[in-house]
């Protein structure tokens, strides 16, 4: 697939009425948006590996629109390129995102968490206090989408305890994600890290999201609200 056909690949599969959608669904985001979906985005990504090997980041050079990006992340996600260049690769591509779409779509197909997983794990430990949101974010996500439930996944829970998020919202909203979502591994230590949290937000929100699951027992949810109430003094 060649630029050319990558753009014309695009143009064909947008729709305008998702674009609108999905602009007020993001909020905030800097690039104008075609209205693609992310099934077909994945699908043109791998075409794009596929046939144009350790060179595919070159065909998505365009960044104009937020599909440029969101399909740059999913290339880079499973680059077939020596590590060290994957590496460098990710470190630069941090700088292009600024929404929490493309940041968990990219951490969600990056799957070199796996083949690499030492490297990726010192990687995404090292972002977590970047001041840039969404580079704090990624550091998140990455955390806990690749090595909750691994021989990292202490390491993980301890490092994202740790996170100063305080006035950065989307790095927040991860964070209680990731604890809500650590809970299924963890629950004893992920109660103890909400009960003395300094982040008040960070607990209310990971407090409703543990209420929110579906994978989540009703006592826990009861000891989750009674958490939160002990916590406000209530």
């Amino acid at each position: 697939m060649t630029q050319a056909q990558l753009h014309t690949a695009l143009a064909v599969a947008s729709e305008p009425a998702y674009a609108d959608f999905s602009t007020r669904l993001l909020g905030g985001v800097q690039k104008p948006l075609l209205g693609v979906r992310l099934p077909t985005l994945r699908k043109l990504a791998a075409q794009i590996v596929r046939e144009n090997g350790e060179h595919a980041l070159d065909i998505c050079a365009r960044g104009q629109y937020f599909e440029d990006v969101m399909l740059k992340g999913m290339v880079l996600g499973r680059l077939h390129a020596p590590f060290s260049m994957v590496m460098s690769k990710t470190a630069s591509f941090l700088d292009e995102i600024d929404n929490w779409s493309v940041c968990d779509s990219f951490c969600a197909g990056y799957t070199h968490a796996k083949k690499h997983p030492a490297e990726v794990f010192s990687f995404a430990c090292s972002i977590l206090s970047d001041k840039r949101e969404f580079t704090a974010r990624c550091g998140v996500v990455l955390l806990m989408d690749h090595f909750r439930g691994t021989s990292y996944g202490t390491q993980a829970l301890k490092a994202i305890a740790g996170v100063d998020a305080a006035g950065r919202y989307y790095v927040q909203m991860a964070l209680a994600w990731a604890l809500a979502t650590f809970y299924l591994d963890s629950p004893d230590e992920v109660f103890r890290i909400l009960r003395t949290h300094p982040d008040q937000t960070v607990c209310r929100m990971a407090v409703r999201k543990l209420c929110e699951s579906h994978r989540v027992s009703d006592t826990a949810k009861t000891q989750a609200k009674q958490l939160w109430k002990e916590r406000n003094g209530t």
